[in-house]
């Protein structure tokens, strides 16, 4: 977990805080200059009081009718959550997902550069992709030297993952945002996200079936 001013920040804020990040660089671009914490958590997708008590992690408070100084905030979230210059970032694979993911336009607003698609599909290599070459996967550890990237997605079907995985430790990446439907194995030192699809719809689904039932029976709270 990172740390900030007040201790270690757990990983659900430490989650909040990066989107609270985006949503100020956006809202600086814009000339915003203060904001509260009731629209930072508008913007953020959470509430006002959740906000303050994230901010507070990092010694953060705000002024009562005008809210938090936007600048002061972005240096201090830039502080704790690493350096201002876009973090490099390699996606592994190729096929439809990798090339949805090749085309989210949001990985510089989250403070991320994507330098390079890769696959071990010939037929997929040299492809055009969100201004890319698609490279084969061979060539991983020559971009891994040259950019220093640490950082890096698997989009590769089930049956991949666990080579793919392997080849990413090999070329020296160490953080693995992992999107294939199965978990992967790496050596200490390394650092793993799995992204379960089915377990989150799965949530979804369930919180769901919980809003029907409060909505059906409002008496009865919980």
């Amino acid at each position: 977990m990172a740390e900030g001013k007040e201790g270690v920040i757990p990983e659900p804020t430490l989650a909040r805080l990066h989107r609270y990040q985006a949503v100020l660089r956006r809202l600086r671009r814009e000339g915003a200059l203060t904001v509260s914490s009731e629209r930072l958590g508008e913007e953020a997708g959470t509430e006002a009081a959740l906000v303050r008590k994230d901010l507070s992690y990092l010694r953060c408070t705000g002024q009562r009718g005008i809210g938090y100084d936007l600048d002061t905030l972005l240096a201090v979230l830039r502080e704790a959550l690493g350096p201002a210059e876009p973090r490099p970032l390699i996606i592994v694979g190729a096929g439809p997902l990798g090339v949805a993911l090749a085309g989210y336009a949001g990985f510089e607003l989250l403070g991320y550069r994507l330098l390079g698609l890769f696959d071990s599909n010939p037929a997929r290599v040299g492809h055009h992709v969100a201004g890319l070459v698609v490279r084969h996967a061979r060539e991983l550890p020559e971009t891994v030297a040259e950019t220093g990237a640490k950082l890096a997605i698997i989009a590769v079907p089930a049956a991949r993952a666990q080579e793919t995985a392997d080849l990413c430790v090999a070329a020296g990446l160490r953080g693995l945002l992992n999107f294939a439907p199965c978990p992967v194995k790496v050596p200490p030192g390394v650092v793993v996200r799995q992204m379960d699809l089915s377990e989150e719809l799965e949530i979804l689904n369930y919180q769901l079936t919980c809003a029907a039932h409060r909505a059906a029976n409002p008496a009865r709270g919980g």
